[in-house]
C-alpha cells in the first residue's frame, strides 16, 4: 500500500474552478450539507417505520430480515454504476436527482399492499439510496479539492444528525398516530422538496465537479490509483462490519449478556451514535491538525480501546461508555477512506468512491450476521470481541502509514 493513499494535505490546484467566487463555494457546501442531512433523516426515517411495516405485513424477524437484506443488496447494485454516471454526467447533476428519486422512493414501502411488493419497495428504495450515498460522497469529494482544506467528516456529522432526526420524527409521527401509509408520504414529499431547492446552488457550482476531473491525472494522485483503493476499501470494510454491528447488537448484548432493562439497553446504540456525531463535527479540525494517516491510527486504536472495554465490561453503563468511546473512534475513519478514495483514481471521483462504498456496504451487510454467526457458537460476548480485533487493524494501518509519512 503506497503512502499516497492517505496523504495528509490536500493540493488540487485552483483553476479552473478559481472564476467560482468564495460565496459560491459556501453556498456549494451547504447544499450539500443539506443533501448528506436529508439523506440520514430519510434513513431514520425508515428505521423509525420498520416496526410498523414489520406488524402490517406480519412478517417474522427472519422474513423481515430478507426484506432488508433487499435493501443492502439494491443499495450495492447501483454503487458502481452511479460511479461510471457521476463521472459521465457530474456528481452535482447525479446528485440531485438520486435525491429526489431517493426521497420519493422512501414513500413506496408505506404503500406497498402485500409482502412480494414490500419486499421489492424495499430493494427499489436502496438502491436509490445508494445512488443518493456515491453521488453526494462523489460531489463533497471535489469541493473538498477545491476548498483545499478538510471538509468531509462535516458532511458525514450531519448525515449522522440527520438520523437522529429521522428517527426522532418518526417516533413523534407515530405518536400522532401517523401510520405508515401517511406518515412516510408526507415525509417523502417534504424531503423531496428540500433536495430540489438545492439544485440551483448544485447547478450554478456544476464546475467543481469539472474542475475535479480536469486534474485527475494531476501529480497529487496515486501512481497505482487501484492498489490504494483496495487499502481503502479494507479500511472501509472493517469499520463498516462494526458499525453494522452496533447498530444491530448493542441494545441485545446489553440485555441478554449483562441484564439490563429493555428500556436502558437502548442507551447502548445512543451512546455511540452521539459520539459518532460529534467526533465528526469535529474531525475536520483534527484532520488538518494531525493528517490522514495519524487520524486514522488514532482512531482505529481509540475504538479498539471502546470495543474492549464494553466487551470486558460487567455492567451495562460501563459497557455504554465503552460504546460511545467505540463511536468516537469510528467516528471519521469512513470520511477519511471517501475523501481519499476521491483523489485517488484517474477518472472521476465518483469511481473511487464508488468502490471503496460497496466494499464497505458489504461489511455493514455481513457484519451483523457474522457476529450472530458467532455468537451461536461461542456466546455474544467472544463475538463482539471481533469488532476490537478489526479496530486493532485499523490502528495497525494508520500506524504503519503515519511512520512512513514521518519519515519521507
Amino acid at each position: 500500500m503506497s503512502h499516497e493513499a492517505f496523504p495528509t494535505t490536500l493540493d488540487a490546484p485552483p483553476a479552473p474552478a478559481a472564476d467560482l467566487s468564495l460565496g459560491d463555494l459556501r453556498s456549494a457546501r451547504a447544499a450539500i450539507t443539506i443533501v448528506f442531512l436529508v439523506n440520514g433523516t430519510e434513513i431514520g426515517l425508515w428505521a423509525a417505520y420498520i416496526p410498523l411495516l414489520k406488524a402490517t405485513h406480519q412478517l417474522s424477524e427472519q422474513r423481515l430480515g430478507f426484506v432488508l437484506l433487499g435493501f443492502a443488496l439494491g443499495a450495492i447494485a447501483t454503487m458502481t454504476m452511479t460511479g461510471w454516471l457521476t463521472a459521465r454526467w457530474n456528481s452535482g447533476r447525479v446528485m440531485v436527482a438520486a435525491g429526489v428519486l431517493c426521497c420519493g422512493a422512501l414513500s413506496l414501502p408505506a404503500l406497498a399492499p402485500s409482502v412480494a411488493a414490500f419486499a421489492a419497495a424495499a430493494v427499489v428504495l436502496g438502491a436509490a439510496n445508494g445512488a443518493m450515498d456515491i453521488s453526494m460522497n462523489a460531489h463533497a469529494s471535489a469541493l473538498e479539492r477545491v476548498w483545499r482544506a478538510h471538509i468531509m467528516s462535516s458532511f458525514h456529522a450531519f448525515f449522522s444528525l440527520g438520523g437522529l432526526i429521522g428517527a426522532s420524527a418518526g417516533s413523534i409521527l407515530i405518536a400522532r398516530r401517523f401510520d405508515a401509509s401517511s406518515g412516510m408520504p408526507l415525509a417523502s414529499a417534504i424531503l423531496a422538496l428540500v433536495v430540489l431547492a438545492t439544485a440551483p446552488i448544485v447547478w450554478r457550482t456544476l464546475r467543481l465537479a469539472a474542475s475535479d476531473e480536469h486534474h485527475t491525472h494531476s501529480a497529487s494522485a496515486p501512481a497505482r490509483p487501484w492498489r490504494a483503493l483496495a487499502a481503502l476499501g479494507i479500511v472501509g470494510f472493517l469499520c463498516a462490519v462494526a458499525e453494522g454491528a452496533m447498530v444491530d447488537w448493542t441494545a441485545i448484548y446489553l440485555s441478554t449478556v449483562l441484564g439490563a432493562a429493555v428500556s436502558v439497553a437502548a442507551f447502548g446504540f445512543a451512546s455511540f451514535s452521539l459520539a459518532m456525531t460529534a467526533g465528526r463535527l469535529a474531525g475536520d479540525q483534527v484532520v488538518s491538525r494531525l493528517g490522514h494517516p495519524v487520524t486514522l491510527a488514532a482512531s482505529g486504536w481509540l475504538a479498539a480501546a471502546g470495543l474492549t472495554l464494553a466487551v470486558l465490561a460487567a455492567r451495562p453503563l460501563t459497557a455504554s461508555v465503552g460504546f460511545g468511546i467505540a463511536g468516537l473512534g469510528l467516528a471519521n475513519i469512513i470520511p477519511i477512506v471517501f475523501s481519499q478514495a476521491g483523489r485517488s483514481t484517474p477518472t472521476a471521483p465518483g469511481i473511487g468512491v464508488s468502490t471503496v462504498a460497496t466494499m464497505g456496504y458489504a461489511g455493514f451487510l455481513l457484519g451483523p450476521p457474522i457476529i450472530g454467526f458467532v455468537a451461536g457458537h461461542v456466546g455474544l460476548r467472544i463475538a463482539l470481541g471481533i469488532l476490537s480485533v478489526a479496530a486493532v487493524v485499523i490502528g495497525g494501518i494508520g500506524t504503519v502509514r503515519a511512520r512512513q509519512a514521518g519519515a519521507r
